[in-house]
């Protein structure tokens, strides 16, 4: 498979149309710094009250990075959407890519089922610590919970619940966005990042993405893209 086929698979791989409407609302995008990237987010509801979001960053780039996001892709599209099976789910990940890649490729994950009562439960393996933003600009950081899958065979990996009041937003991205270079060299950072947030904290989801997109594309132009940029906004939006 040539890189321009790999790309063309890795896109169609990418959600079709995320949900405007309804109790669960997302809008995402993942652009790869060369031809294949190793990033890859994606968002399939599990049932009328349950949906699965999953942003993952393979390390390194390239073919065989790109090779195993769709990979990992396939394992999250076969999960199911109990809360309860996420550990598992993530203990056997780990043992495939230590089984397929002997240690040289690992994966950052955050792994998160979001229910219409509110409650999401997650694991986050490594990756960067998403934000949930409240209506009124009030910012909480969803932390990491454990190590990326893909490094040690004795790794645990937990899951942790919270609760989302109406209006709230899940930030998920990857490391990318934050390392964005303007033309000076100086990084776009987690501080800008949750300044932008909060400019925007009554947008819906969609507005918010593009606000967001746009707010890196103005400060890194000019400068060098070295990484994936992969974002995802959930949000919960029960009727009043």
């Amino acid at each position: 498979v040539c890189s321009s086929d790999l790309r063309e698979i890795q896109q169609g791989l990418q959600p079709v149309s995320l949900p405007d409407a309804g109790w669960f609302r997302a809008a995402g995008s993942s652009r790869a710094s060369a031809q294949v990237g190793g990033d890859y987010f994606d968002v399939h509801q599990n049932s009328p009250d349950s949906w699965t979001a999953v942003v993952a960053d393979v390390s390194g780039k390239g073919v065989s990075s790109a090779l195993l996001a769709s990979l990992l892709q396939g394992t999250f599209l076969m999960a199911s959407g109990d809360p309860l099976h996420i550990q598992p789910r993530m203990a056997r990940l780990n043992e495939f890519l230590l089984e397929r890649t002997r240690g040289e490729k690992y994966a950052t994950v955050f792994y998160g089922i979001l229910e219409s009562s509110g409650v999401l439960s997650y694991a986050n393996a490594g990756h960067c610590a998403p934000f949930l933003l409240s209506r009124d600009g009030r910012i909480r950081t969803l932390h990491t919970t454990s190590m990326p899958v893909g490094m040690l065979e004795d790794a645990t990996f937990q899951m942790v619940q919270t609760k989302l009041a109406p209006g709230d937003k899940v930030v998920i991205y990857s490391d990318g966005l934050t390392e964005a270079e303007s033309a000076s060299g100086a990084f776009y950072d987690t501080e800008r990042l949750r300044h932008c947030l909060r400019e925007h904290a009554g947008s819906a989801a969609a507005e918010l993405h593009a606000a967001l997109l746009a707010d890196v594309d103005t400060f890194a132009a000019g400068g060098a893209v070295r990484d994936d940029i992969t974002a995802l906004v959930i949000e919960y939006s029960p009727p009043a």
